[in-house]
């Protein structure tokens, strides 16, 4: 076959190679830019992070601006418990919440998309704070006693565990779901006999009912994790968020334990806590950021109990398809330990 010179070639050969060249070009930029506009929607669509006062880690990154030096666009908003955040998260007010392992089982029967993608803290705060006038100084008074609590919140396992464990039924005393930031005031005014509660409530209860008041701890050595929980979707539409948010909250821990009379400032200023009562439990309170195998086998005995106790319905999900470890690993795949 002969060579044909540019000059020489028919029009016919141009139009056929030509448009092929444009064509692919063309892909290529637009493969490009859409890369770019889905990591620039990514990063700057805004996350509503709910968390309490036990969110620490949150409260410390925010205060620290570290969302902003990792590049995820977070707002964070202050909600009165873990069960108040999960609320709205299912009903869509957040796209990402803070609860204990508890509260997000208590949603999970009926909200399969829901995922723990994380932890900011490994917590050992959970008291039973009882009127010096309520007649009975031990766990082992407990029976016919009203105790105010949050329903569906981690505060109710674990008076049941513990029930459970000096003999008792959760059924010998009556149960009265109240509001958190309103049990230390029922107690104090004699409308329970004693309430369950974590930190700062459980101290506040006791300073509210004064000398004498019963303080016992309830956990029996096993923390409760407060998680980091998002619907799958969230996760799926905000991957480099997700891991940009981790990166600011493991960044947090670091700087919260090598700098911890700064970092309880921070508290003390963002959340109005007593600086003598935070040192009282800062040691209770292990802010860590994780996917923890220990946390998976206490949602599964959550799990059993709620259902034992009629607390929920319908087949025990399965856990491990309800947390989702890839973010953390991406991040720091040495912090998951949950086996697969």
């Amino acid at each position: 076959m002969a060579w044909k010179s540019p000059a020489t070639t028919k029009d016919a050969d141009i139009l056929r190679v030509w448009p092929q060249r444009s064509r692919v070009a063309a892909f290529i930029v637009l493969a490009a830019c859409s890369l770019l506009i889905g990591r620039t929607a990514d990063a700057s669509d805004e996350l509503v992070v709910a968390t309490s006062k036990s969110g620490w880690l949150l409260w410390i990154a925010e205060a620290r601006g570290l969302f902003e030096k990792h590049e995820v666009n977070v707002s964070v908003e202050l909600t009165v418990s873990g069960v108040t955040a999960g609320e709205g998260l299912i009903d869509g007010r957040y796209d990402m919440a803070t609860m204990s392992e508890f509260a997000f089982v208590s949603r999970s029967f009926a909200n399969p998309d829901l995922r723990v993608f994380g932890t900011v803290a490994a917590i050992y705060n959970v008291r039973l704070v009882g009127r010096p006038d309520s007649g009975f100084a031990s766990i082992s008074d407990l029976p016919g006693k009203t105790i105010g609590l949050r329903s569906g919140a981690i505060g109710e396992f674990f008076l049941g565990k513990v029930i459970e464990l000096n003999g008792m039924s959760l059924d010998d005393v009556a149960i009265k779901d109240i509001q958190v930031p309103d049990l230390p005031r029922s107690l104090k005014d004699g409308d329970v006999d004693a309430i369950v509660s974590w930190e700062p409530y459980a101290t506040e209860a006791m300073e509210a009912v004064g000398d004498g008041a019963l303080f016992e701890e309830v956990q029996a050595g096993q923390p409760y994790y407060f998680a980091l929980v998002a619907s799958q979707g969230t996760l799926n539409k905000h991957p480099q968020a997700a891991e940009g948010l981790l990166k600011a909250l493991l960044e947090a821990s670091d700087w919260a334990m090598a700098n911890q009379s700064e970092a309880k400032r921070v508290l003390v200023d963002v959340l109005g806590l007593s600086a003598e009562n935070l040192d009282r439990y800062w040691g209770d309170h292990v802010m860590e950021v994780a996917v923890a195998q220990d946390m998976l086998f206490l949602m599964e005995q959550e799990a059993r109990w709620r259902i034992q106790r009629g607390l929920s319905d319908g087949e025990m999900p399965n856990f491990l398809e309800r947390i989702d470890p890839n973010p953390l690993k991406r991040v720091a795949p040495h912090l998951v330990s949950v086996i697969d």
